[in-house]
Order: C-alpha cells, then sequence, then structure tokens
C-alpha cells in the first residue's frame, strides 16, 4: 500500500508519480476544527488518487487472497521448518496439499540446503562447499540435488538462483509453533533418506 506522506517525493512531485493529492486524510478534520486550509498546513498524512484512474485493490485482490489463505493456513499447522543436528538435517514439511514429510538430509546436503538461505546459484554452492573442505562433490552433484530439492517443492529457483524455503525451527517466524505439531498429525509418511538417494554417501 502507498502512502502519500509531507516532505515524501509523493508529495513534492505527485505528477512525475501519476499521483493527484484530494487532501489531507479524513481523520484529522475528526480532531481539528479548523479551515481546509488551515488542515492541508497541519496535516502529515494525505490522501490521493491515480492520475490513470487505477484501483489498485482491482489488481492486488490475488495476492490479497493468497496471503489470507497463507494466514489461515498457518493458524491451522501449517509448517516448513528444519533441525540442524550433528550430521544431519531434518526437515519437517507439514503444508497442505504437500502430504506431510519429514526429511533426513545428510552433512553434505545440509550444508547446500543452508548454503542456499538466502539465494544462491548451483555453481556458488559447490565453491563453498569447496572452501569449506567438501572436496568429493561435483558441480553435477549439486546441481541434481538441487533439482531434487526444488522438485518437492522445498527450495525455490527462479534463473539459477537457488532459495531453501525452510526456516529454523526456533525462528521468529515460526513464533507460535514452538517446534511442535499442532493437529497431532500421523508420522507415518516420514522419509528418513530424501526421495532418489543417487547413492554417492553425502
Amino acid at each position: 500500500m502507498v502512502y502519500l506522506e509531507r516532505f515524501s517525493p509523493y508529495y513534492d512531485r505527485p505528477r512525475e508519480y501519476g499521483l493527484k493529492i484530494s487532501g489531507p486524510r479524513s481523520s484529522y478534520a475528526l480532531i481539528y476544527s479548523v479551515d481546509q486550509a488551515t488542515l492541508s498546513d497541519l496535516a502529515y498524512d494525505f490522501e490521493f488518487s491515480y492520475d490513470d484512474g487505477r484501483n489498485p485493490k482491482d489488481y492486488i485482490a490475488a495476492i490479497t487472497e493468497s496471503i489470507e489463505t497463507w494466514r489461515r493456513d498457518y493458524d491451522d499447522g501449517s509448517n516448513l521448518s528444519y533441525r540442524r543436528g550433528p550430521g544431519f538435517l531434518l526437515i519437517n514439511d507439514r503444508r497442505p496439499g504437500l502430504g506431510g514429510y519429514d526429511y533426513s538430509l545428510k552433512e553434505t546436503e545440509a550444508k547446500i540446503y543452508l548454503t542456499c538461505d538466502s539465494g544462491v546459484t548451483a555453481m556458488a554452492v559447490w565453491k563453498a562447499l569447496q572452501a569449506d573442505g567438501t572436496k568429493d562433490i561435483e558441480l553435477e552433484d549439486v546441481e541434481d540435488f538441487l533439482d531434487e530439492m526444488t522438485e518437492l517443492r522445498l527450495m525455490y529457483e527462479e534463473d539459477g538462483l537457488y532459495l531453501s524455503l525452510a526456516v529454523p525451527v526456533d525462528s521468529p517466524a515460526k513464533s507460535g509453533v514452538n517446534g511442535q505439531y499442532r493437529r497431532g498429525e500421523s508420522h507415518g509418511n516420514e522419509k528418513e533418506e530424501h526421495q532418489q538417494r543417487k547413492g554417492q554417501g553425502q
């Protein structure tokens, strides 16, 4: 949402941004019993419209609905988090419609997954492994693993950049969940060794 505030570029140069200032926010008139000119001098926040007549609510409706769905799912126990242990990473996936699985990654796989927490290329991951002393892995192996994680929707890929999606179980993003399953889900679908392990001993 765009807010138009005094001293901002939107206020100083509204036409450059296709905006038309309508006047002070309506709430000011409820507080100050003054004329419109004085109110405009007092105000910090202003109402505005778009020169082309657009209404942002029309084109953000889909994403707004997605956000509300995400909030409802979270309240119902939706979860994608990980726990780091000695030599392994356990990913807990309880997102709606994805079956409900636990994925256990061995040490090298765990390093790869955690290296992607800010969006990196396969080459950058491979170089990070080399610098960390993990020499017995080829770039192709890294690419295969990243693609597998993407297929499982545990990572997101765009333009060659890979982003891991699970958050630490004690992350502020998981406040209120505290690492516990909220609705007593069965753990019968655990995948203690993640799908399609290539037998490389990672």
